[in-house]
């Protein structure tokens, strides 16, 4: 009774009186119009729903199967993103519209900020659409987060591939 006075006799829908569900077609939830517009390969279209990390902030007192859940789902979601991104870094690409692909290159990277393999595809998408220093930034960038976070250094691989870069700048 309280949920119909304040969201409206529309919105729930009790077929048995005892259940009560959502009509999916009155309330939509921005996480799962993003989830359904990137499996329809429609990556464009998801990432104007993808809003970010999922509950950021949200805590629930004694709940660790809760927070599990939530932290493989942020994952999930999150990687969803970047591969949406990628996508349209390609398309770009095959465009010819390297700012527009950059952009969505390092968006796509910006979701997995400590995966070396997308540093590495970041570092060879920049530099073969020509942005060398944007390859070079974003290796700097991230071996400088490695050190400020981890006390750590790239990989041998990945100094390689920069190496690699640096020699034809």
């Amino acid at each position: 009774y309280f949920i119909r006075q304040k969201l409206g006799t529309d919105l729930l829908d009790a077929p048995g009186g005892a259940e009560i569900g959502i009509r999916k077609d009155r309330l939509v939830c921005d996480v799962e119009e993003f989830k359904r517009l990137a499996r329809d390969l429609q990556p464009e279209a998801a990432m104007s729903w993808y809003r970010g990390d999922l509950l950021p902030g949200f805590y629930l007192d004694d709940a660790v199967e809760f927070e599990r859940w939530l932290e493989t789902e942020r994952i999930a979601l999150r990687r969803m993103a970047s591969s949406c991104c990628w996508e349209l870094a390609e398309l770009k690409a095959a465009e010819e519209d390297p700012v527009s692909a950059g952009a969505w290159a390092r968006r796509a990277a910006s979701y997995t900020p400590y995966d070396e393999a997308a540093l590495h595809r970041l570092i060879q998408f920049l530099d073969d659409l020509g942005d060398r220093a944007g390859a070079l930034r974003a290796y700097e960038h991230f071996a400088s987060r490695l050190a400020d976070e981890y006390a750590a250094e790239p990989s041998p691989e990945t100094a390689a591939l920069v190496d690699q870069v640096r020699s034809r700048a």
